[in-house]
């Protein structure tokens, strides 16, 4: 709903700002000031407006919000828009608040996913990865946290923040080296003769096909309609060459997003509709257009609007001008455009020109195949069988048609063994994927991570179980978990638990790590391998530290914190 007259001077008295005519982040504000020190406001609120938007009133009255009340919890229900609110404009949040000023105590976030399953209709799963602390300083200096941290993790967040250094198209603009604006507005009813679009070449509203980075001007038509919106723009100065031309919207086919460089011979401006930006540059900074076109159209580019965009990752399949121009794009490198035939190559370019670690790459790859995927995919759609389910919710594999076994879980364990090799450079860590009989499949898979057994024949090795003696074996740490935390529940309550035990093996004692996840292959990814690592790898460290020197951390006394 808009804001009236008398919500509007109710602002301005005291103090809040608004937020695009926006009345739903004042009635938070009105709670507020109603509510008796010792009680608590919780509404349901724009998650975009409150959330995402950067505009200065946005940013303000986060700043006032966090900074003057202590606010406990937002639970950020973008993902199940469809299905709590279908004819919903807007996706909603929930805030948590106590009209006190805050203590210091980080701001509890939840993001909730859709299961994919007819659970999604009957009550919302919260699951440990969904569930992060912000401390209030980033939730008053970084708008990004909250769609960093609904797709992706704290590794995620440092990489975000990594590349929100490198150069981009915003700062060179910020510098004066160029010049952007979105494209020509047609307008039906409010028009205006405008002379500078006539005769011009015109981009509809795809790309051509017959190039991979570049964009051949004459073949488009040339413009023939002299009328624009009449409060369009009067400054077409970022029609001029060297020109790139951006997409705005993610492309469902190819999963990315689109940019071209336009090639024209005579020089001149190529015009396109608001469905694009177009970026020029000044002609010593022209490299700079090559490497931002390098980017847009990789997965890197998905990547970081996804963890940065309000409107993509909350909303929209699109991004809006001013967070397509903050995409980071590597310095200009002499031949960077050489020898690219497919978007692999893109891909691959774009991430040794950025300098991405092996680590890092596995979060982009991670997100493109199976969160995007989730994210775009039709709940309600799934649950009836109209569609397969997404990549992530598929059962894991346990051989290939090659005859390879255990791909995704193998990968997992690879993945999580290596933050030990190059964190920690702990020796002697080795992992066991416990495989049912076939015909047999239980719904968890398990997997143990041994951190110290010297002489281990193999890094990652396979257990064949009956089924009955994995039950078996799950039931044991059932018992064992439930009897640390009779509160928290078993394996068989927990969607995710982890154990630390140990197994016994040349007489001695090996500290041994159980994770135990559903059989869906989301829950075993390499980045799920990473986060999960961390953790334990934290956990480690700091049972080691109220150890004392020379003494010996238990894990087998140890509770699970899942």
């Amino acid at each position: 709903a808009s804001v009236g007259k008398a919500a509007e001077s109710w602002a301005i008295e005291h103090g809040w700002p608004v937020i695009y005519k926006n009345i739903g982040p004042l009635f938070l504000a009105k709670g507020a000031e109603l509510c008796r020190e010792g009680g608590r406001v919780a509404m349901l609120q724009p998650a975009t407006a409150l959330l995402a938007t950067r505009s200065g009133n946005a940013e303000r009255f986060r700043t006032r919000m966090f900074t003057t009340l202590a606010v406990e919890e937002v639970v950020n229900l973008a993902a199940f828009r469809a299905i709590l609110f279908p004819n919903a404009a807007a996706p909603v949040c929930s805030i948590v608040l106590r009209p006190v000023a805050p203590d210091g105590a980080p701001v509890v976030y939840i993001c909730p996913k859709p299961t994919g399953t007819a659970e999604d209709y009957q009550r919302i799963a919260i699951e440990k990865d969904d569930v992060h602390l912000v401390p209030v300083a980033d939730a008053i200096g970084d708008p990004s946290i909250w769609a960093v941290l609904m797709w992706g993790g704290p590794r995620d967040l440092a990489l975000v923040r990594r590349l929100r250094r490198l150069p981009s198209l915003e700062k060179i603009e910020a510098g004066g080296g160029a010049s952007s604006r979105e494209g020509v507005i047609r307008g039906r009813k409010e028009q205006r003769h405008e002379p500078f679009v006539l005769g011009k070449r015109m981009l509809g509203k795809q790309f051509p096909s017959d190039g991979l980075l570049r964009l051949n001007a004459s073949s488009l038509p040339v413009n023939v309609d002299p009328m624009v919106h009449r409060r369009d723009s009067v400054d077409f100065s970022a029609f001029a060459a060297p020109q790139l031309l951006i997409k705005q919207s993610w492309l469902k086919d190819s999963a990315r997003f689109a940019a071209r460089i336009v090639d024209n011979s005579d020089g001149k401006a190529v015009l396109c509709s608001q469905s694009y930006v177009s970026v020029t540059v000044k002609p010593w900074l022209r490299r700079y257009l090559d490497s931002a076109c390098l980017t847009y159209n990789s997965v890197l580019a998905v990547y970081y609007l996804l963890l940065s965009s309000g409107r993509f990752a909350f909303e929209r399949a699109e991004a809006l001008k001013e967070e397509l121009m903050r995409v980071p794009i590597p310095d200009p490198r002499f031949g960077m455009l050489r020898d690219l035939h497919n978007a692999t190559d893109i891909d691959e370019r774009v991430s040794d020109l950025l300098g991405l670690k092996p680590a890092e790459r596995v979060l982009v790859e991670d997100l493109i195949r199976y969160t995007l995927p989730d994210y775009k995919h039709s709940t309600r759609k799934a649950y009836r069988g109209d569609i397969p389910p997404s990549p992530g919710r598929r059962r894991t594999i346990r051989t290939t048609s090659d005859g390879e076994i255990e791909p995704e879980l193998e990968a997992y364990c690879e993945q999580f063994l290596r933050v030990f090799d190059t964190g920690l450079e702990a020796e002697n860590v080795c992992a066991t994927i416990f495989q049912e009989a076939a015909g047999g499949r239980l719904p968890v898979r398990m997997v143990a991570i041994h951190l110290d057994w010297p002489g281990h024949s193999k890094r990652v090795r396979l257990e064949p179980m009956g089924t009955s003696g994995l039950v078996e074996l799950l039931t044991g740490l059932d018992r064992m978990l439930s009897g640390a935390n009779p509160e928290q529940g078993g394996v068989f309550y927990r969607r995710v638990a982890r154990a630390y035990h140990h197994v016994q093996a040349d007489g001695r004692k090996v500290p041994t790590v159980y994770l135990i996840k559903p059989d869906q292959i989301r829950y075993w990814t390499r980045s799920s391998a990473l986060r999960e690592a961390d953790e334990v790898a934290a956990d480690a460290f700091r049972w080691a530290q109220d150890a004392g020197p020379g003494g010996v951390a238990s894990l087998s006394t140890s509770p699970s914190n899942e």
